[in-house]
């Protein structure tokens, strides 16, 4: 008796956190059709929602995605270029300069494919969305990413100045001369 009425405890605890998470998910895609931004919705245990975005200096990807597992929204802008593997060290060199002063979220690189974005994440319920401060955060992701993607892009494809060339060969010896010393 015990283990059934914990079990439909469960249940019902189960089903109210899959309905916040369609609520506020809803109050998302009206957020972005208020703005006319067009987006595919991809459901399953995160909802998504994904828009091509043309920027100033970029087509992006923006994703949107509603969580139930830490009642939080993410936005992620993905951009079109891939950075290779080459240039990893000047990226990584950039985005951690470039994070440490950045208020809201943070830009990274997939090692695996050299797959760039931008993330930023933030706990969100029912109760505590708020409109208007959802589209900001959509709004500075976009323009942090747009911002920055001259640079990016410039790295990305090793397109370095020569005052940049000259750091990361010394960054690059000093961490060969590191590892050969253990």
């Amino acid at each position: 008796m015990i283990m059934e009425s914990m079990k439909t405890m469960e249940d019902k605890i189960l089903t109210e956190e899959v309905t916040e998470r369609h609520e506020v998910a809803k109050k998302v895609q009206a957020l972005l059709e208020s703005n006319g931004w067009k987006y595919d919705k991809h459901e399953g245990k995160e909802n998504k929602l994904v828009m091509p975005f043309r920027l100033t200096n970029l087509t992006a990807i923006v994703i949107v995605t509603i969580s139930e597992e830490v009642d939080a929204i993410s936005v992620k802008v993905l951009m079109q270029d891939k950075c290779d593997k080459k240039f990893y060290l000047a990226i990584n060199d950039y985005f951690a300069r470039t994070n440490y002063s950045l208020r809201y979220g943070a830009f990274h690189i997939d090692h695996d494919d050299g797959e760039l974005s931008y993330r930023y994440a933030t706990q969100c319920t029912v109760d505590t969305f708020d409109e208007e401060t959802i589209d900001d955060y959509i709004r500075i992701c976009m323009n942090t990413v747009d911002k920055h993607y001259p640079v990016i892009e410039r790295l990305a494809a090793g397109q370095l100045t020569s005052d940049e060339k000259k750091r990361y060969l010394m960054q690059s010896k000093m961490l060969v001369m590191g590892v050969r010393e253990e």
